[in-house]
Formats: C-alpha cells, sequence, structure tokens
C-alpha cells in the first residue's frame, strides 16, 4: 500500500508548481512525504533544469533523517547541512556568499533559521520544504512570520496531520503555502 499510495502522489508536487506557488502533502505518517519531497526535486533538476537552491526547513530531531534519505535517494544533488558552531555558521555563510559551496539545497531547522533569518533571506530560494508544517498553523508565531518572510517561487509544506483543532489551523497553513490567496 505504501509503494502504491507514494507512487501515485508523485504527480502532487508537480500539479502545484504547474498551477499554483505552493501545496500541502498530508500523507499520514510513515506513508514516505520525505521521499515524494525528495522526487520532487529530483524532478525539477532532471525535468525542468531546476537545481535550486532549495531550502528545507526540518525539526531538528529530523535532520538525520533527512541528511540520510537524501544521500540516499539523491546522491547527485549537492546540499549543505547548515547548522554548526557559531564559527562553522560563519565560514559556511561566507562560503555560500562566495559561491564557493554551490549546492543545490540548503537543509536546516526551524530553529537555526530564526537566528540566521535575514541571512537566508538573501537568497533567491526556488522551492522552500517545511517538514512537520503543522508548526506553522498560527500564523503569529515567530518561526511562522520568519517562514512566511523568506523569498521564494514555491513552497511545499509536509504535515500527517493538517488540522489538529480548527479550520483555522488549516486556514494558517493554506496561507504559507499561498500567501497571496489567503
Amino acid at each position: 500500500h505504501h509503494r502504491t499510495s507514494g507512487a501515485l502522489s508523485l504527480d502532487f508536487p508537480d500539479a502545484a508548481l504547474a498551477h499554483c506557488r505552493g501545496g500541502i502533502l498530508a500523507d499520514d505518517m510513515g506513508l514516505g512525504k520525505t521521499v515524494q519531497a525528495l522526487a520532487f526535486l529530483a524532478y525539477l533538476a532532471e525535468h525542468r533544469a531546476e537545481c535550486g537552491p532549495h531550502l528545507i526547513l526540518v525539526p531538528f530531531s529530523m535532520l538525520s533523517h533527512w541528511v540520510d534519505e537524501f544521500t540516499s535517494w539523491l546522491p547527485a544533488l549537492r546540499f549543505v547541512i547548515f547548522r554548526g558552531t557559531e564559527r562553522q555558521m560563519r565560514t559556511l555563510r561566507q562560503e555560500m556568499v562566495r559561491g564557493v559551496r554551490r549546492v543545490h539545497a540548503v537543509l536546516t531547522t526551524f530553529e537555526i533559521l530564526v537566528g540566521h533569518h535575514a541571512f537566508l533571506s538573501s537568497f533567491p530560494w526556488f522551492c522552500m520544504i517545511a517538514d512537520e508544517g503543522h508548526r506553522l498553523k498560527n500564523v503569529n508565531t515567530k518561526v511562522s512570520r520568519l517562514c512566511h518572510d523568506l523569498p521564494c517561487r514555491h513552497r511545499l509544506l509536509l504535515t500527517g496531520t493538517p488540522v489538529q483543532n480548527s479550520l483555522n489551523e488549516l486556514w494558517g497553513l493554506l496561507s504559507f503555502v499561498a500567501p497571496r490567496a489567503f
């Protein structure tokens, strides 16, 4: 069932890209949202010659999972993990600005975004992916506001629980993926 469901929904991100600026992938936990998001990035690189840069925001607890999946499924796409000590971050920022470290995707956490929003806002992201995107349901939180402010052409939100308590939460998620419509 997992493989069938995942294969059928690979059309979703492409449809979201073709018809609007974003989308919500709300499959149940364990159905492969991460792999589907990576397949979308692979599709962009292979069929649309669009290699980014892409920004992937994840909870800290999911960072190693994303690294493993990226390494397994997309070895040809270069990505960087944007986290480390302040000295490491300073070096990484300098390399990214100078273009020494050409990458297709930057993988970081919501927590790192808070401390480095100005820097991350200086890049013209093609696609921003927010894993565990239900964290953005409240548009009044700092993380939600910072995510909304990041410049990007397309937004993909991954969540297994798009509506937990009220339709206002769904509105918050929709306003992230389609800010002009909501």
